[in-house]
């Protein structure tokens, strides 16, 4: 069965729910008057991701609840979190992804580590790494992308991660782009390589994705808290288990495209792409009648009960993130 994307009728109908009394409600309790801004961060990536409109519209929100719960960001621009939609089994589900900046400050606001980042690393950079020892400095740290006119140094050599202790001192992680892209052929099913197609910020984000990666093993054996911890882990297992929507259930082999090494920087790799949504935001739209939509507050069944009942046992232990 080829693979369909949610159409733009669809999709404006889930936006719309989105914007409903009920569900505003639910978010205000959360988020008191900051509910209007991630709603819209939220409609947003319905427009960025249209396979959320075939979602179950209480499992999208249940996720989107976890996100607030977290204080986190929807806003692609912040690099926060996303919600994803991925193939289990054939079914179209909404899966929370953490952003590194997400991860940045969950770890800072527990006090335990200073500054917390990443970076692409370049050519221009001249990097030397050591695999054994785990020795990493670079040549020209001054090496800016956007001024140079070498198209050579301009290039990603690798990603790094770093983190300063309270007494100043910085550590850091550094991955060439090869281990990086072998890791994340290795542990994630919605990657498949350079040169393919995708739906997953590993396609469409690949920096940021890559920065999270090494922010994450760089953070294995970094002071946090054990909230923190599970979150992280939990990423981990969610990446691992998450297949990419446009996969069929017969698992067809995605079609293979010239890949083209593109020798510009990105100048903000934390963005997710974004997408033109004048035509799908609902807030750029004349509003219409909303009394064919439904929304899932008054009536869930006793297994939709269920299971908000149990996610929301472990979301309250992460209210207090601190």
């Amino acid at each position: 069965m080829a693979y369909q994307q949610a159409d733009q009728q669809s999709v404006i109908k889930r936006q719309k729910q989105l914007t409903q009394p009920k569900v505003v409600e639910q978010f205000s309790k959360l988020l008191g008057n900051k509910a209007d801004n991630f709603l819209a961060g939220l409609s947003n990536a319905v427009a960025q991701y249209p396979d959320l409109a075939n979602t179950n519209l209480t499992d999208l929100i249940t996720v989107a609840q976890k996100v607030a719960t977290l204080n986190l960001s929807l806003v692609s621009e912040l690099g926060q979190a996303y919600i994803i939609p991925y193939n289990n089994h054939g079914k179209v589900q909404a899966q929370l992804q953490l952003g590194y900046r997400g991860i940045i400050q969950l770890v800072q606001n527990t006090g335990n580590i200073g500054r917390l980042g990443g970076s692409p690393v370049y050519v221009g950079n001249k990097p030397h790494y050591n695999f054994v020892f785990g020795d990493f400095y670079m040549e020209n740290e001054d090496f800016n992308p956007y001024t140079s006119d070498d198209d050579n140094d301009k290039k990603v050599a690798g990603y790094v991660a770093y983190y300063y202790l309270k007494n100043g001192e910085r550590v850091v992680n550094y991955w060439p782009i090869e281990q990086v892209e072998a890791h994340a052929k290795k542990f994630s099913k919605s990657y498949k390589g350079k040169g393919t197609k995708g739906y997953t910020p590993w396609y469409n984000n690949f920096d940021a994705m890559a920065i999270k990666t090494v922010m994450k093993d760089l953070l294995k054996f970094a002071p946090k808290s054990s909230e923190s911890e599970v979150l992280i882990e939990q990423d981990n297992r969610a990446e691992s288990e998450m297949i990419d929507v446009t996969d069929t259930e017969q698992h067809e082999q995605p079609e293979v495209i010239e890949h083209q090494e593109s020798n510009e920087p990105n100048p903000e790799v934390e963005k997710a792409e974004t997408v033109n949504t004048d035509e799908v935001h609902p807030w750029h739209k004349e509003q219409q009648s909303n009394d064919d939509i439904e929304v899932p507050f008054e009536e869930e069944s006793a297994q939709t009960q269920s299971e908000q009942g149990a996610m929301f046992e472990d979301l309250q232990e992460l209210k207090d993130l601190k």
